[in-house]
């Protein structure tokens, strides 16, 4: 059996993951997958092909104190929790980054209209959530805008599954204190915690695209998206290839901000409801996350 991994970090999306992931495959005890998110537990045609096939993707972990991947898309599949606990056994290190829900939706959505994808105002988005997600799983997976910020029912499923989680709080941990996270996180994963590393390593935020249509081809089931895919090879290459054409395809890095009025009504609307049952199972204060008695 080959090796499998020891950690898996599972989102949230849009909560720092991309810069935690460079973060870590920086460190020399730490290995992860050359392509980020490898989505085998995440989508069901890949999980199916079974644990020799997840294995593969650390087949250069080599003697590496602790390895891993970190997969944004697993904290809202439903089964994930099962399927972690199947394949790497209880004693595996979960990493959970959660981030305000409702800058985190308006970070998604923006990335929605870098790629193409979205047309609508913001609220509208969200209202028009629900229908647009019935239609389909691509649908699902590029409109869920509240779902993946509802983060009490998949903590749950994660808290009864394992013992060893690491909750990092986006805005108070990872932007306010990050070397003390950063550090907590490689004791939490067993590697040597004052190894120097460049913790501003970051990806760049979410811009207009200068051509939509390209944007739409990496991102919309086509066939001109299945013929690009068909004829690059690994996983590693497929990533490389977009994220060079997202560089290319940027324009103005500028992003508009979420009016304060606007996020706290999506926030009462969508997320207030579940607090403050979160807070008790992270275990850590979300006041930040409530709305001020001057915000309407």
């Amino acid at each position: 059996m080959r090796r499998l991994p020891g950690f898996v970090g599972v989102g949230a999306q849009k909560a720092g993951t991309t810069s935690l992931h460079a973060i870590l495959s920086r460190h020399p005890q730490v290995f992860l997958p050359a392509a980020k998110e490898t989505k085998f537990f995440s989508h069901d045609e890949l999980y199916r092909r079974g644990p020799s096939f997840y294995a593969s993707f650390f087949a250069d972990a080599g003697a590496a104190t602790a390895a891993g991947e970190i997969d944004p898309d697993c904290l809202h599949h439903p089964e994930i929790a099962r399927r972690l606990l199947d394949t790497l056994g209880k004693e595996l290190r979960v990493i959970v980054m959660l981030r305000h829900p409702a800058d985190r939706a308006y970070s998604q959505y923006l990335m929605s209209r870098y790629r193409g994808l979205e047309n609508e105002p913001f609220e509208r988005a969200l209202e028009r959530e629900p229908d647009r997600r019935r239609r389909g799983a691509f649908e699902a997976e590029h409109f869920s805008y509240v779902e993946r910020g509802r983060y009490l029912a998949p903590v749950r499923r994660l808290r009864a599954a394992f013992e060893r989680i690491a909750f990092v709080r986006f805005e108070r941990d990872f932007l306010g204190d990050r070397e003390r996270t950063v550090r907590g996180l490689l004791e939490f994963l067993g590697v040597d915690a004052a190894v120097p590393l460049d913790l501003a390593a970051h990806r760049l935020p979410a811009a207009e695209a200068r051509f939509p249509a390209v944007q739409r081809m990496f991102h919309r089931p086509s066939r001109a998206r299945n013929v690009v895919r068909g004829a690059v090879g690994s996983p590693a290459w497929k990533t490389r290839l977009r994220l060079a054409v997202e560089r290319w395809n940027r324009r103005d890095p500028r992003r508009p901000r979420l009016d304060p009025d606007v996020r706290a009504r999506v926030f009462r609307r969508y997320f207030a409801d579940e607090i403050d049952e979160l807070e008790a199972l992270v275990n850590a204060s979300l006041d930040d996350w409530r709305p001020s008695s001057t915000d309407r």
